[in-house]
């Protein structure tokens, strides 16, 4: 739930557009770096489990 919580403050934060899907904005800042694939796989998995 924390964790959940505060990404939702840090995606709208980096963004700052009233975006649906924060997660294909943090894709599309580092589009060439495999740890942020990981990285969006387990966002995703917190804001499912979390929200």
């Amino acid at each position: 739930m924390g964790i959940s919580g505060k990404k939702l403050v840090v995606a709208p934060k980096q963004g700052s557009t009233p975006s649906p899907s924060p997660i294909t904005k943090w894709a599309s800042l580092p589009p060439t770096t495999p740890a942020t694939a990981s990285t969006i796989v387990v966002a995703v998995g917190n804001v499912g489990s979390g929200g």
